[in-house]
């Protein structure tokens, strides 16, 4: 634990010394950045409301930005995620037949997300 709090102080000493020296100089006029994490999803309420039908998977995002004064930026994000997979019971019934047939699905799904915002 001590080891890990010594490389967030760390980690926040080099970000603020950075800010400052990036105040002191004159501000960029572009701006770039990537980015990587977890995703965890549910895509659609499950037939079964007693199973967890979560996936996870990795998420990655790349982003541009136009400072255009010192306090405003517009910025371009793009998204996209590993295709994550499930397999999920669902129910059907067939006609004139009263029982209810139940059948497993494989599903995958994908992330694609591109975004644009002023700042």
């Amino acid at each position: 634990m001590r080891r890990i709090s010594w490389i967030f102080i760390i980690f926040v000493g080099l970000v603020v010394g950075s800010a400052e020296a990036r105040q002191a100089a004159d501000h960029p006029r572009w701006d770039a950045a990537a980015s990587i994490g977890l995703l965890s999803a549910n895509p659609a309420p499950a037939d079964d409301p007693y199973t967890g039908d979560w996936y996870f998977e990795g998420r990655y995002a790349a982003s541009i930005g136009r400072y255009w004064t010192e306090h405003l930026e517009t910025e371009l994000e793009f998204v996209a995620s590993t295709e994550g997979e499930r397999y999920v019971q669902r129910y059907s019934t067939a006609p004139g037949v009263p029982p209810t047939y139940s059948y497993t699905a494989h599903e995958r799904h994908t992330l694609r997300q591109v975004s644009g915002r002023p700042r």
